[in-house]
């Protein structure tokens, strides 16, 4: 077995999407985790109030407020490939979704386009 790769996503949907590919490709689906955390104090972007501007209108708080929530870096995918050629179809698979090893110098979480 290879070393396990972790790659963390900002969205749930393009991160199912490649354990959807690498699965289809041959990988056990016990090979292919997809882990969402959450935090208690809720979105990094978009949570928080700190007043509404006067020109708000009426009823339209919320979503004026709110309306740009954004998630970030809470959908991890671990990676356990059975053999080098597994270990390099996921690095460029995940290199295509333009994510890199989070602990790669320059690294960032993938958001969808």
């Amino acid at each position: 077995m290879e070393q396990p790769l972790i790659y963390v996503f900002d969205d749930f949907d393009l991160a199912q999407k490649a354990r959807a590919e690498l699965i289809a490709y041959g990988f056990d689906q016990d090979a292919v985790a997809l882990r969402i955390s959450d935090d208690e104090a809720g979105p990094v972007q978009g949570n928080f109030t700190v007043g509404d501007a006067a020109h708000a209108t009426p009823g339209s708080d919320y979503s004026s407020t709110f309306g740009t929530v954004a998630h970030r870096g809470n959908c991890m995918l671990m990676i356990a490939p059975s053999s080098p050629t597994h270990a390099d179809y996921a690095i460029a698979l995940m290199a295509r979704y333009g994510v890199s090893d989070p602990g790669a110098p320059g690294a960032a979480p993938a958001v969808a386009p």
